[in-house]
């Protein structure tokens, strides 16, 4: 085992999974740096489901005010590195700076909207607004390039929709954009896609329309005189039969035409739930085991390739024929040095989001639990790895090949990440939590996660004495190994 772990840190393919793990760590993974607030910035946006709001010039100046309520709240202000956001720190005379500006372009007195009096117009705000970005460097939310991002921070995700009255009107809007599109999603577990609508199946959501809401919609988008829930989920039920079923209409996938934006307050709600009961690092800790989870289902896999390539050009197979070494004894010293290994790598992750959020606690005085990242890492991606190097390691053994490996294995991690969440059935090895925080629906989920994890756990064992019986047999010297 510990040979396995010498020749793996003296590995250029060991070196590259590293590598992978640190780019997709850091493009898909938040906070950026000890001075992300975490908190949400409040926005007076209404949940209307209308998001391209920035062409209106009073709402960007808005946007603005709150922005600058936000850095100078915080201290902190975003700055675009290699397409990035990172924190950095206001110094003095920045703060001052930004204070003056926000002082020279508005009143702080708000209307009935959330709307703070403008003392210039748009052409002087946009100039100003340079200045605070050089003031700040560049490259800030300041910068007329990155105008498009003002919005970003203003979205807070989905919630479900619970109100039978909207979920009807939500149907309709599926329906109307389809027709638009002129496609409409086929769903199923493993992918879904967007098809071109026949000329039947346009008549078919047609009819659906006029069935739900005779009237159509009002100048307000509302429904006039629609149908009740109980007749509304049959005409879905009859448009997904239409359609050659597991479409969005269908009783499994519409769930996901039930979602409406949350509003500031939600995600205000959501802080304060990851503050109090999950003392910020579990949820993140499941955040950032959601993302890495997804790289520990595949990625081993060319670790293993190499191992394994490497051993067999030094014929360590003649081990075996010579019971120099029993096959048990040399697959799992192999395995388990490669699974050190490899957990190794998150490990240095789940230290570096430690040390980070340990700073944050320090600058925003948030109770952080410190050994979170650590648990989550070895709970719910160790298993993972245990599986994906396992299976690995056996279909190796079976087909003397890399191709039919990878591409197996490829299948297999595929099928298992399309969910982001809540289904932890024994088909699939990799846990998805894509949500930060969720509390109340990872309590409620916790149990199926255990066992899933437990599950995988034990069948790595087991698939991996199946891969030491596999190598049982003497492997010939002059075996032609087709690695292509």
């Amino acid at each position: 085992m510990n040979k396995e772990i010498k020749n793996q840190l003296k590995s250029i393919t060991f070196y590259m999974f590293l590598l992978v793990l640190v780019i997709y760590y850091i493009t898909q993974y938040v906070p950026s740096s000890p001075y992300d607030p975490l908190k949400p910035l409040y926005s007076n946006l209404k949940d209307d489901g209308t998001r391209g709001i920035l062409d209106n010039k009073i709402n960007e100046m808005t946007f603005i005010y709150y922005r600058m309520n936000y850095n100078l709240e915080n201290e902190a202000y975003v700055k675009y590195i290699l397409g990035t956001k990172r924190w950095k720190k206001l110094n003095m005379e920045q703060k001052n700076f930004l204070q003056k500006m926000k002082n020279k372009v508005y009143n702080d007195k708000l209307n009935n909207e959330s709307i703070p009096e403008i003392l210039v117009s748009y052409n002087e705000f946009q100039k100003i607004k340079n200045q605070i970005d050089k003031a700040l460097g560049g490259n800030t939310i300041y910068s007329p390039k990155y105008r498009d991002n003002i919005f970003l921070d203003m979205y807070y995700g989905h919630k479900p929709i619970e109100d039978e009255n909207l979920k009807i009107r939500a149907g309709y809007r599926e329906m109307s954009m389809m027709l638009n599109m002129n496609k409409y999603l086929k769903s199923n577990p493993i992918l879904t896609l967007y098809k071109e609508l026949s000329h039947n199946q346009k008549n078919s959501l047609e009819n659906a329309m006029k069935r739900i809401s005779p009237y159509g919609i009002d100048e307000k988008g509302n429904l006039i005189d629609p149908v009740n829930y109980k007749k509304y989920e049959l005409i879905l039920d009859k448009l997904d039969k239409e359609f050659g079923d597991t479409t969005i209409f269908s009783k499994k996938y519409r769930n996901r035409i039930y979602l409406q934006n949350k509003t500031y307050i939600d995600a205000l709600k959501d802080f304060k739930e990851i503050l109090n009961k999950d003392k910020v690092t579990s949820a993140y800790g499941r955040y950032l085991s959601d993302y890495m989870g997804i790289t520990a289902g595949f990625y081993p896999i060319f670790v293993v390739a190499a191992m394994f390539l490497r051993d067999r050009k030094k014929n360590i197979s003649n081990l075996f024929g010579n019971k120099k070494i029993s096959p048990i004894i040399y697959i799992l010293s192999k395995y388990s040095g490669v699974c050190i290994s490899l957990l190794i790598c998150y490990l240095i992750l789940a230290t570096h989001s430690t040390y980070v959020f340990y700073r944050i606690s320090k600058n925003y005085n948030y109770l952080i639990d410190i050994w979170a990242f650590y648990k989550y890492t070895l709970t719910w991606i160790a298993p993972t790895i245990l599986f994906t190097v396992a299976i690995s390691m056996l279909l190796f053994g079976i087909f003397n090949k890399i191709s039919i490996p990878i591409i197996s294995q490829f299948l297999l991690w595929f099928s298992s990440i399309q969910t982001l969440g809540g289904d932890y059935s024994l088909y699939r090895f990799i846990i998805r939590f894509n949500y930060l925080g969720n509390y109340k629906d990872y309590i409620t989920w916790r149990p199926d996660i255990i066992t899933n994890r437990a599950f995988y756990t034990i069948l790595s064992l087991i698939i991996i004495l199946l891969a030491a019986y596999v190598y049982k047999k003497p492997i010939e010297n002059n075996c032609n190994c087709n690695t292509l």
